[in-house]
């Protein structure tokens, strides 16, 4: 839900609608692993409980997976990436593109420079947390009163 309020508040109508059509498509990768899994393992007879816990069990070792593959992917692409450096750091420049200019002692000091890295100290980070919590712990709370 904070997804779609959060696409909502954009001026672009693509935003909600890449939004749907990326929950529609996760809903139909997920469907048809389940599906294919259950077909690879027990065919199309009656599945009993020992049958459904080793489908589970495959299924959130699949998910675990590709969560793992997501974060590498996350920190070893998109971290090193121009785009990231120049857009979400604000620095302008990225650790490739400073060695090969010779500015290698200037990524260095970056790096060292927690109060860049954290954007304001550990308090100013909690105080953000607590004022975005409030925005999104009503959607929160309506997700987990409807599975229950």
């Amino acid at each position: 839900p904070a997804v779609y309020e959060m696409a909502g508040l954009l001026p672009s109508t693509l935003t909600s609608q890449k939004v749907q059509a990326g929950n529609g498509a996760c809903g139909l990768i997920v469907s048809s692993v389940q599906i294919l899994t259950r077909l690879v393992t027990s065919g199309l007879g009656p599945i009993g409980k020992g049958q459904l816990e080793m489908l589970t069990t495959i299924f959130v070792t699949l998910m675990g997976v590709t969560s793992l593959q997501i974060m590498v992917l996350y920190f070893w692409k998109v971290r090193r990436s121009s785009y990231y450096w120049t857009y979400v750091r604000g620095r302008g420049h990225s650790p490739e593109r400073a060695s090969q200019e010779g500015r290698a002692e200037e990524i260095a000091e970056d790096a060292n420079d927690v109060q860049d890295d954290f954007g304001g100290g550990c308090i100013e980070n909690l105080r953000n947390t607590a004022k975005a919590l409030r925005y999104v712990l009503p959607s929160f709370l309506a997700v987990f009163v409807c599975f229950l």
